[in-house]
Order: C-alpha cells, then sequence, then structure tokens
C-alpha cells in the first residue's frame, strides 16, 4: 500500500476510534442555559428487543415521548417527541394511532389549553446507543410540584400472549406488545440537584382506540427492557 494512502486510512480509523469513544451528544433544544435550572433525560436503548420490520430494513429505535404534568394546575407540557409520531408519519402507514397512544391523548389536551407547537419539540429518533436530552425548565414551573412521563415503543416485539397471529387475544398488527409509559415525581422547588429513576405504571390501548392508561403489564414482557438504562437529572444551577 502506498505510503500517502496508508497514512489516509490510519487518520481515518482514528478519527473514527475517536468518534466510538466519545460520549452520547445531548439534545439541548434551542437554547439552553445551564445557569439557569434544566432537566436532563439519559435513555439507553436495549437493541435485543427491536425487530427488524423486514429483510430489507434495519432494526429502528422506539418512538417516544416524554411529557410533564403540573401537579396544581394540571397542565401538560411535551418535553421531547420523536418526529414520526409528531408528524404522524411513518414508514409502511400511514398512521399509527397504537404507538404511543396515552401521549396523543396528552397532546390534545395540550394544544386544547395553549395551541401547543408540538414540532418545536420533536426530532428523527436519535441514534447510536445511549441519548441524552436537556431541556431548560420555565421559569413559571421552577416552584412547582410536577409528573414526568415517557412513553415508548418498538413495533414487532411480539410474546406469547401479544402474538403476531391474528387469531390471538393480543394480536396487534405490527404493534407487538402495547406502548409502556414510565412515571418519576419531582419537587422543582428543592435547592438540591438529583437524579431519579422512572417506574413503569402502565401501558396505553393495543390499538390506539383510546388515550387511557392501563395498569395490569403482567402480560408485557421484554418491553419493560426497551430501554436498558433511563435516569432524569434535575439541575438546580444554582
Amino acid at each position: 500500500m502506498h505510503r500517502g494512502t496508508r497514512t489516509k486510512w490510519m487518520i481515518l480509523l482514528g478519527l473514527l476510534l475517536i468518534g466510538c469513544a466519545a460520549g452520547p451528544v445531548p439534545d439541548r433544544g434551542p437554547s439552553l442555559d445551564e445557569s439557569q435550572p434544566y432537566l436532563e433525560f439519559k435513555l439507553t436503548y436495549n437493541y435485543a428487543v427491536y425487530k427488524k420490520p423486514s429483510f430489507f430494513l434495519p432494526k429502528s429505535q422506539p418512538t417516544f415521548a416524554i411529557w410533564l404534568q403540573e401537579k396544581n394546575a394540571g397542565r401538560i407540557q411535551t418535553i421531547y417527541v420523536t418526529g414520526k409520531a409528531a408528524e404522524d408519519k411513518w414508514i409502511l402507514a400511514e398512521t399509527r394511532p397504537e404507538s404511543i397512544p396515552v401521549w396523543y391523548g396528552m397532546r390534545k389536551k395540550e394544544q386544547v389549553a395553549h395551541g401547543a407547537q408540538i414540532d418545536a419539540i420533536s426530532g428523527a429518533t436519535p441514534s447510536g446507543d445511549t441519548v441524552v436530552i436537556q431541556w431548560q425548565i420555565p421559569e413559571r414551573l421552577r416552584a412547582q410540584k410536577v409528573s414526568i412521563f415517557i412513553e415508548a415503543n418498538s413495533s414487532y416485539d411480539y410474546n406469547t400472549y401479544y402474538s403476531d397471529q391474528k387469531d390471538a387475544a393480543g394480536y396487534s398488527g405490527a404493534n407487538g406488545q402495547p406502548s409502556l409509559v414510565w412515571k418519576a415525581e419531582l419537587d422543582l422547588s428543592k435547592d438540591v440537584d438529583r437524579e431519579i429513576e422512572p417506574e413503569i405504571i402502565g401501558h396505553g390501548h393495543l390499538w390506539g382506540k383510546d388515550h387511557k392508561m392501563y395498569s395490569d403489564i403482567s402480560r408485557v414482557t421484554t418491553a419493560r427492557d426497551t430501554f436498558s438504562y433511563m435516569e432524569i437529572r434535575y439541575f438546580n444551577a444554582n
């Protein structure tokens, strides 16, 4: 191999190794000010539970949404949602109401309440192994008690009950197991930084026919491991 060509390949390999060693780049939103309170979400994908829709298409990360609900006023605010769900644009389907049905219901309440522009907080499904999303806490929320929810769904993750057989009680087309919802409680009036791990509290409707949360998750198996690691960090910045 020519010396110049070999040098180029060594530089390219070095850059590749550096890129692989680096941690995930946080999605900071339009303008994050680290001197002011903010939330950070760290989610690690568990690729073992994601299935390929066909031989020709690759595995894909889950569809997910993150939102916040004020304890007192009950107002909803979406923090982040993957682009396919926000725009309702899917591969091999015109619509997917079953993807994250609980958030779809929350979106309607949010839009009615204050005309929320969902596009402002949506984006392509983050790639890589771990995604980090940072969100500036609005001033009006900085003394509030809030609940934080994460709803996620990965298609084709069938199990014994949620089968791909059309005559099965748990058949759901391409959906597989239903979306799962995680929840965490946070008091933003506290003066200390903290880390909290959200817990599963239920699932969405298997076919997306309503926006209710169903608490019985006894038939859900691998979908519980959609993320191998989940963490919410609150930075008070004072």
